[in-house]
C-alpha cells in the first residue's frame, strides 16, 4: 500500500485528489504516476508497484520507492500529474494508442 501524505495548507490541491484516486484503484500495481516536467513531452514515470510513499511537502514533492530511492521535485517544475494504466504507457511506446 502506498502512503500518501500532504499538508493541506502548503501542498497543491491535486495532492488530495491523487491520494483518493490511488486509494480507489482496483489494482494500483497496474498504474503509473506520470509527472510532465516541460512542454516537450518530457515525463517522469513512477510505477506505483515500486512506490512506497508520495509526500507532498511544504515546498516539494518526494517520491520514495521500495529500493529506498528518493526523487524530489519542486511544484513549479511539474506541469501535469497523471495516473495512467501502465499498459497504456507500453502501448504509447510501441506507437499504438
Amino acid at each position: 500500500m502506498i502512503k500518501v501524505t500532504y499538508d493541506t495548507l502548503d501542498a497543491p490541491s491535486i495532492a488530495e485528489e491523487i491520494d483518493n484516486i490511488i486509494k480507489n484503484l482496483h489494482n494500483p500495481d497496474d498504474y503509473v504516476l506520470s509527472l510532465q516536467l516541460d512542454y516537450r513531452d518530457h515525463n517522469t514515470i513512477f510505477y506505483l508497484k515500486k512506490v512506497t510513499e508520495i509526500n507532498f511537502k511544504e515546498n516539494l514533492l518526494e517520491i520514495v520507492q521500495y529500493n529506498n530511492s528518493h526523487a524530489f521535485f519542486t511544484y513549479q517544475s511539474i506541469l501535469e500529474y497523471c495516473i495512467i494504466n501502465a499498459q497504456d504507457i507500453i502501448n504509447l511506446g510501441e506507437g499504438i494508442i
